[in-house]
């Protein structure tokens, strides 16, 4: 598979990455956006089996999994099979794990706060309650040497992504939003493609897939990609590996995000879909004022 690589910069000023990848909805390597994290030093898979190896996890099924179902572990069971982890043998693969709910403790191990992702809508009060985070959606990504992310997919909602690598080397894979339908979206999940495994998947069932042309990146412990709204992406684990994801929405995927959070309205309840939406683009207007006004303050 042909693929283009991501740009890597350090030390990028604020506004050159707004300007050059942010408001383009490009990705970038950061390698060097979270220096100071405690947990670059700390996190390993043996501290968790130490620190927190009673807490309980949800390890969501796929088809890269043994078993495809979801099921609960202890922590340190996870590690365990983590730490035995191979191509042949993947161990199951921990996303989707809200910090802020699972594991609240760690908060001070990945604090300041990613600059570049600021100012974060998804924190702001003037989001519906259902909809906030005031403390970031982020999440926890434990996996084994080999596992891979179930699916090609772009986050739900238009969200943009940023993954950080703690500990350990992930593969990444990205395609931009126009080649969605060489990636062949499911029809009741649009944002979640039907391939598995881009490396060897069956080219006679997804023949428009030849067709794609990926960007493909590895991004090791302490950088972090960003991954715009709407690219579809995949992960391949090269080593044992600890990650944090963060979700965010700013001026560049409001529109995305406001269209899609009452999607399902639009048919069944179109008076308060219509009402929604005004609301979205009035809240979108007025952050778009403070955002600018504290730029200059």
């Amino acid at each position: 598979m042909t693929a283009r690589e991501v740009d890597r910069r350090s030390n990028l000023p604020h506004r050159e990455f707004v300007r050059s990848y942010l408001d383009a909805l490009k990705p970038v390597v950061l390698t060097e956006a979270v220096e100071g994290w405690a947990a670059l030093e700390k996190w390993t898979p043996a501290y968790f089996r130490e620190h927190w190896g009673h807490r309980e996890v949800l390890v969501r099924g796929g088809p890269r999994h043994k078993n495809s179902e979801d099921r609960t572990y202890r922590l340190s069971e996870l590690v365990d099979l983590v730490l035995k982890s191979s191509a042949r043998e993947p161990a199951p693969y921990l996303y989707a794990c809200k910090i802020h709910e699972r594991f609240p403790e760690l908060l001070s191990d990945i604090s300041p706060p990613l600059r570049y992702a600021l100012p974060d809508r998804l924190r702001s009060r003037f989001l519906p309650g259902d909809r906030r985070h005031p403390e970031g959606l982020m999440e926890l990504l434990i996996g084994g040497t080999g596992t891979r992310f179930p699916q090609i997919h772009y986050d739900s909602h238009h969200v943009h992504a940023w993954v950080t690598q703690v500990y350990g080397e992930k593969e990444f894979f990205l395609w931009p939003p126009d080649q969605g339908s060489c990636l062949y979206p499911m029809e009741e999940h649009p944002n979640k493609s039907e391939i598995g495994d881009v490396e060897n998947l069956d080219i006679e069932r997804f023949p428009r897939f030849a067709e794609s042309h990926p960007f493909r990146t590895i991004v090791g412990a302490g950088e972090t990609i960003f991954v715009p709204a709407g690219w579809w992406h995949t992960t391949r684990l090269i080593t044992n590996s600890i990650a944090v994801s963060l979700n965010t929405v700013s001026a560049s995927n409001w529109g995305q995000f406001s269209a899609d959070i009452w999607a399902w309205e639009r048919d069944a309840r179109p008076l308060r879909w219509v009402l929604k939406r005004a609301y979205m683009v009035g809240a979108g207007m007025a952050l778009s004022i403070a955002e600018l006004r504290s730029t200059f303050l």
